[in-house]
């Protein structure tokens, strides 16, 4: 029997297993989804790493979300395509007029809407028709995979990929096909939560879990996928951590030594948080093709 492989092509290590049912009773805590049926017949799930390029992802691979998954969840919660991330400004940042730019899996196309005349032009791609049908953005979003796009000979200066590679089961196609439409010299954007987060360490979100999420990354491994694809890895920016909300009872609440302690204490731990390099929820990195 040959020896498993991980998305990446490295060797696999499994490093951890966890019962379904707790993952079941999380979602439903959260956000009142039933999940059980993402997980038809299994009863525990296997965290893996990859040797090449300290990749985790979770198996068996059929339990990532469909699309009506995706659909009950957005349509559960609010602002789940959210309207403005952390990371969006970094990237319009790079941005020029005279610029075409592409978005995977763009929700319903905030991202795109916020660029509109900044540059030239604007594609998204989306599979979940709910978003499409619901888009902000004046920029065509098409139901259409990164291969379609590449079959029709596009060329961008920049493909975005905004919280989406942790939902991908197969993360090195997916690369390669936003490579082929990528310009000589172009920008590759990908951002998924953080791994190095003390709440994806401590699976403290179960929404950073299967079915919602299936792999994970850090800074190494995003420095080992540019190496793995001959990449120029422009910059890495990690999100700094948030000081956690202090939870009180509301007679508390509105003291006022309370809310002056709120605002010290948020101000000190963002502070602090800031010295040491605590990582916060998202890690955006920045690649460049070769010319």
């Amino acid at each position: 029997m040959s020896e498993a492989t991980s998305p990446y092509g490295g060797s696999e290590e499994l490093v951890e297993e966890l019962p379904v049912g707790w993952l079941v009773y999380e979602y439903h805590k959260k956000s009142g989804i039933d999940v059980s049926d993402c997980f038809s017949g299994i009863e525990k799930i296997s965290l893996y790493a990859c040797s090449k390029t300290g990749y985790r992802y979770w198996k068996p691979f059929s339990i990532a979300g469909s699309e009506s998954f995706y659909k009950t969840m957005a349509s559960s919660t609010p602002e789940y395509y959210r309207s403005e991330r952390w990371e969006y400004p970094i990237v319009r940042d790079l941005l020029k007029k005279e610029y075409d730019v592409l978005d995977i899996s763009c929700g319903q196309g905030f991202f795109l809407k916020s660029i509109e005349g900044m540059v030239r032009s604007g594609l998204g791609l989306e599979f979940s028709q709910y978003a499409i049908d619901n888009k902000v953005t004046t920029f065509p979003v098409r139901a259409a995979m990164i291969q379609d796009i590449a079959n029709d000979n596009s060329k961008f200066d920049v493909v975005c990929s905004f919280q989406v590679l942790e939902h991908v089961v197969n993360p090195k196609e997916f690369i390669q096909g936003c490579l082929e439409v990528l310009k000589p010299g172009g920008k590759l954007v990908l951002s998924t939560p953080n791994y190095s987060s003390v709440t994806a360490q401590n699976k403290l979100d179960c929404w950073d879990l299967p079915p919602h999420h299936v792999g994970h990354y850090t800074e190494e491994t995003y420095r080992n996928i540019g190496e793995m694809f001959g990449l120029k890895l422009q910059a890495i920016h990690q999100q700094p951590r948030e000081a956690a909300e202090i939870v009180v009872t509301p007679p508390v609440q509105k003291k006022l030594a309370f809310r002056l302690f709120r605002k010290l204490f948020g101000f000190a731990s963002r502070l602090l948080f800031r010295v040491i390099s605590e990582p916060g929820h998202t890690i955006v990195a920045i690649f460049e093709r070769h010319a």
